[in-house]
């Protein structure tokens, strides 16, 4: 047996991975100063260290595991992400829209595609992933502009959770449609596809039942009597077990994963998952797209370089025109239709796995994979700037283009005002204290929304009609989705003072002019909670110390001034 001391060999998928993180932590840290998200960055960095860049990683094949992995995890996490319950205004209209843009989009793609060298079948492909958008790039550049809650914002994730749903049939499809076309490149019968079409299509479905079935029972076993670690572990093998189901079927494992995540969204511990993921996510995802920029080939590029500016100009274009006319035609007025055609104008993270899972079914060549690589990321590099002119592209189009003369009523418009009821205090634990501050608070008709850890107590609560959520309150995405950028007032009671702590830490880093208000157990603690940004801290032992005192003074000296109104302690 080998023992720690024992010295070894390195292993060679050890230095890949250490050069594959640290470059693309570099690189993405060097082009977050130029205000370009992480995305390209990390592709960036695959095609300067890969096999026709530096050299540095000089066999892909080797993180190549490590990537399929983090290609699951990411699924899994995107479709944990979906909720229906955000479109708000206006859901109809969006989901019009979605549809419409993706499909149009696909169609004319591959029409346009087949005056290329793609073949048919690899062009269809093509379509499929360039006409989806990048959630995560456009999501996170809306987020930090405080954008989320426009219009636009709402449109633009109402059509990113379209296409989300949509890419699912895209990635079955993709096996059928290699399916379609033999070895030697003839054409097979529909009585050879159909069979396992229907096969793939049934298991799917069974799939998504037992998953509605079992899952939520399962979690909220797992919340009752396991803990975090218990939950993490179960989605962890929701989503590698799905994958293996789809991919038994003749699936990518990645579809399966990513129903297995959108699941789990419906289950009232999708954020606390999501947040508890979200590390891990975070890793893989640097690891995944560095992953897909080391399979460039940069030779092969070279002697037509001039299609990766040039496609992702014409991408781009296209893109534009195409959503901002079915917007228009649904009945958004000319500026919020340009505003949107422009943020959703680039190719996305779902783009590059469609291309994967099309070069890995035979449908496109190692090439053919580069070029379209190349214009993926030229594409998000550029979004930025884009989304930042929007605005006066818009203006630019109101003046000139009226409304469709068929539509009738006031139709979707620009909305700049924030959601409907945001929280204006947040409760973190729901004990004796947390409950109470809650009711006292809504009697007076302050709006909060609370954050606890015991799943019985928020479903019971949630019967009764109180804003409350699964979650743990330290955890970043659990307070955003909880509303914590627009409350004034955080009130952290929780039992555990490290929790405390770590909650206060996050809360801050989200908000610096929130008010936070804690509890904590002993006089010690007073000083670290007011050091990590408590505005506010209430020390137990030193309230109870008071309100003995007080009972004690009103007892032996009656007329005498209480310790409470002394020390200013409410």
């Amino acid at each position: 047996m080998t023992t720690l001391a024992a010295g070894g060999a390195v292993s060679p998928v050890q230095t890949d991975l250490l050069i594959v993180l640290s470059c693309a932590g570099v690189i993405s840290l060097l082009l977050s100063r130029l205000r370009v998200a992480v995305i390209p960055g990390y592709l960036l960095a695959g095609v300067l260290i890969g096999p026709s860049g530096l050299g540095f990683v000089t066999s892909p094949e080797r993180v190549e595991q490590i990537s399929s992995l983090a290609l699951i995890v990411l699924m899994f996490s995107i479709g944990m992400h979906l909720d229906s319950t955000m479109l708000r205004k206006g859901a109809a209209s969006i989901v019009a829209i979605g549809v419409a843009t993706t499909l149009t989009a696909t169609a004319l793609g591959w029409g346009l595609l087949w005056l290329t060298p793609i073949s048919g079948p690899g062009a269809l492909a093509t379509a499929m992933g360039l006409a989806m958008s990048s959630t995560s790039v456009v999501l996170q550049l809306l987020s930090q502009r405080r954008k989320m809650h426009t219009t636009t914002g709402r449109a633009s994730l109402g059509v990113l959770l379209i296409q989300d749903l949509i890419v699912i049939a895209y990635l079955a499809a993709i096996p059928l449609l290699a399916a379609s076309v033999s070895g030697e490149g003839e054409q097979r019968s529909l009585g050879e596809i159909l069979p396992h079409a229907v096969l793939a299509m049934g298991g799917v479905g069974v799939i998504i039942v037992l998953g509605r079935l079992v899952l939520p029972r399962v979690m909220r076993d797992a919340a009752r009597f396991g803990g975090n670690e218990v939950m993490l572990v179960l989605a962890g093998a929701s989503a590698l077990g799905a994958g293996l189901l789809t991919a038994s079927l003749g699936l990518s494992a990645e579809l399966g994963a990513f129903i297995a995540g959108f699941m789990l969204s419906s289950t009232p511990f999708r954020h606390h998952l999501t947040g508890q993921l979200a590390p891990v996510r975070d890793l893989f995802l640097a690891v995944f797209f560095t992953a897909i920029g080391l399979q460039v080939d940069l030779e092969a590029l070279a002697p037509v370089w001039w299609v990766v500016p040039a496609g992702a100009a014409a991408l781009m274009l296209f893109k534009f025109l195409n959503t901002a006319a079915v917007a228009w035609a649904v009945g958004a007025e000319t500026a919020l239709a340009a505003r949107l055609g422009l943020t959703l104008a680039q190719a996305g993270e779902f783009s590059l796995i469609v291309f994967a899972v099309a070069q890995e079914a035979g449908l496109l060549r190692s090439a053919e994979t580069s070029v379209l690589i190349g214009i993926v990321i030229a594409s998000l590099v550029v979004t930025p700037p884009v989304m930042q002119i929007s605005p006066r592209v818009g203006a630019f189009f109101q003046k000139r283009v009226g409304r469709p003369p068929w539509l009738r009523g006031d139709g979707m418009t620009e909305d700049e005002s924030g959601p409907l009821d945001p929280p204006e205090v947040i409760i973190g634990g729901f004990g004796v204290m947390g409950r109470t501050c809650a009711d006292l608070l809504e009697e007076r008709g302050v709006r909060c929304s609370v954050i606890e850890m015991n799943q019985e107590t928020v479903r019971a609560e949630r019967a009764k009609g109180r804003r409350i959520m699964f979650g743990d309150v330290s955890n970043r995405e659990v307070l955003e989705s909880a509303g914590i950028e627009h409350a004034q007032v955080a009130i952290l009671s929780l039992p555990d003072s490290d929790a405390t702590m770590r909650a206060i830490r996050s809360i801050r880093s989200i908000s610096e002019d929130i008010h936070i208000a804690v509890r904590v157990s002993l006089e010690s603690r007073r000083a670290l909670a007011e050091g990590l940004g408590a505005d506010e801290v209430v020390v137990e032992e030193t309230v109870a110390a008071t309100v003995l005192a007080d009972h004690v003074l009103s007892l032996c000296q009656p007329n005498l001034p209480t310790a409470a109104s002394e020390a200013g302690t409410v």
